[in-house]
C-alpha cells in the first residue's frame, strides 16, 4: 500500500510505503533453486509490519506460495480456498521467484 503524507500538496511530497516484513532462508532450496520466506511475527504473534519511505525500496519481491506436492494440500492445511486476492492473509510460507523478472534474479543472487 502506497499513500501520501500531504494530499493538498502544500509541502514537498512524502510518499509512504506498508509493508510486512519476511523471514528469508539463507539458502537456496535444491531442487527449484529460489528463498523461502515465511511472514515475520512480532513476540505477541501478530505481523510484522512498517511504514518506510518509499524512496527506501529497491524493488517488489514477488512471492509464491509454498503449495507442496498438490495445491489442494496447502488449501486443506489453511482450512481455506486459496487465490490471488487472499493469499497473503492465508498462506505463511511462499518462495521468493528469483526468476521473475531478470532485475529481480539480478537482485537476488
Amino acid at each position: 500500500m502506497i499513500f501520501d503524507t500531504d494530499p493538498g500538496k502544500k509541502h514537498a511530497p512524502c510518499h509512504l510505503a506498508f509493508v510486512e516484513w519476511f523471514n528469508v532462508s539463507t539458502s537456496t532450496d535444491p531442487d527449484n533453486d529460489m528463498y523461502s520466506a515465511t511472514k515475520a511475527r512480532e513476540r505477541d504473534g501478530s505481523r510484522k509490519v512498517d511504514i518506510i519511505f518509499i524512496e527506501d525500496i529497491v524493488q517488489p519481491c514477488p512471492l509464491v506460495p509454498k503449495f507442496g506436492r498438490k495445491a489442494s494440500s496447502l488449501e486443506r492445511q489453511t482450512q481455506k480456498a486459496i487465490s490471488a486476492e487472499n493469499c497473503l492473509e492465508v498462506v505463511e510460507e511462499f518462495w521468493i521467484n528469483s526468476f521473475h523478472t531478470k532485475e529481480t534474479y539480478q537482485t537476488v543472487y
